[in-house]
This record gives C-alpha cells, structure tokens and sequence, in this order.
C-alpha cells in the first residue's frame, strides 16, 4: 500500500510537469483565455492542467484594467495577463514586453 502511494504521488508529479501543445483555454473571472503551447512552457501546462498561476494577482490585475485606458505588461512571459487585459477592456491600448526571444516568439502568436 505504502508503494502504490508512493508511486500515486510520483506519477501525480510527473503529469504536473508533462508539457502540453496545442492550444489551451483558461478560464479567469468568467472569461476564457486562449494561450497556444508547443510542450516547452511551464505556464501553459500548469494551467491545462488546471494549477492556479498568480490567481489572486490576475483577479486585481483584470479588475484594475477594467477601469484603465493604457495598461502595462512587463515581463509579459507568453501573454497571459496581456490577453487578460485586453479581455477585460477591449477599448484600452496594452504594452506588453518580454525580453526572451522564444517568449517573445509565443506571445507574439498568443
């Protein structure tokens, strides 16, 4: 019993970390965001695999945006809180900036 838990653990980590393609949606105040991933980031697959990423930190970024008229993403990684922002005031102008090329490359696409 102690070795199925064992192994119950190890393989709930092993799917936590198993990176996902294609395209993910993750849903956010009601709001579904769509990120596309090429099973070589971890943030996509935490949240295709249903993991919270700066939960909290999301809901006051959307509320704050809702009531901005420019909005600024630095360090935008692959464009999560960018596609937030623009979800929640479509009429707001976003900056988003990712100094990482394949990042760059991924939130260009997102």
């Amino acid at each position: 019993r102690r070795m199925l838990l064992a192994l119950k653990l190890l393989l709930d980590k092993m799917i936590t970390y198993w990176h996902v393609s294609g395209v993910i949606e993750y849903v956010t105040n009601g709001e579904r965001i769509k990120l596309y991933a090429e099973a070589d980031d971890a943030l996509t697959s935490k949240l295709y695999y249903k993991q919270k990423w700066e939960n909290h930190i999301l809901q006051w970024f959307i509320f704050f945006c809702k009531r901005s008229s420019f909005i600024i993403d630095a360090g935008a990684n692959v464009g999560l809180f960018s596609l937030a922002a623009h979800k929640a005031n479509q009429a707001a102008t976003i900056y988003a900036f990712e100094p990482n090329p394949t990042n760059l490359k991924r939130l260009k696409t997102n």
